[in-house]
């Protein structure tokens, strides 16, 4: 077909359209058909998405509480072992919690309309998660995980009485969790708390 015969056919199409109200209303009831199923499966992806989002949130929220006890054991055991420090307890609060970034496996789901002069496409892509098998359970493949940032740190030692031994704390603190020294408090251990 050449392009005046397909301009004269689109041209003829119109003009019964223009004729022929019920046909028109039929074409642009199956536009908007068209267009609302559209809208409506892209509505459908976030949804996905969004149990993703829950499941990842629950295993960052626990595997973020397990790693805070972890370090704040770690650093506690390393300040006990700075001369006169005596028995320490750390505790670490942070601004945001540690955010893991899965790998994401993308499946394309395409569908076709044949019309009357050509064929269009269109292209749903879902994002999951990837996962691998272990131990006869799925688990996300991780890309990296972004660390939280410590918002502030609370020693408690037996030898914090001394000026040294609280300068000593203070900067071991700094340099392990890389804070600020106003974000950081050393206090002395009262004879209750010992053994506790």
């Amino acid at each position: 077909m050449d392009k005046k015969s397909k301009q004269g056919m689109l041209a003829a199409f119109t003009e019964k359209l223009k004729k022929n109200k019920k046909l028109e209303l039929t074409v642009y009831v199956v536009l908007g058909a068209f267009v609302l199923l559209i809208y409506l499966s892209s509505l459908n992806t976030p949804a996905k998405n969004s149990d993703y989002q829950s499941q990842t949130a629950q295993v960052t929220m626990q595997s973020t509480q397990d790693s805070v006890k972890e370090i704040e054991e770690r650093l506690e055991k390393t300040l006990m072992q700075i001369r006169g420090a005596g028995n320490v307890t750390v505790m670490i609060t942070y601004e945001t919690s540690k955010e893991i970034v899965p790998a994401l496996s993308v499946t394309s789901q395409s569908s076709s309309q044949v019309g009357d002069s050509s064929t269009n496409h269109s292209q749903n892509d879902t994002k999951s998660p990837a996962t691998v098998s272990q131990g006869g359970d799925e688990a996300p493949i991780v890309l990296t995980e972004i660390q939280p940032k410590v918002r502030g740190v609370i020693v408690i030692a037996e030898g914090a009485a001394d000026l040294t031994v609280r300068m000593n704390l203070m900067h071991a603190v700094q340099t392990v969790l890389g804070v600020d020294a106003a974000n950081i408090e050393v206090f002395e251990m009262g004879v209750s708390n010992i053994n506790d």
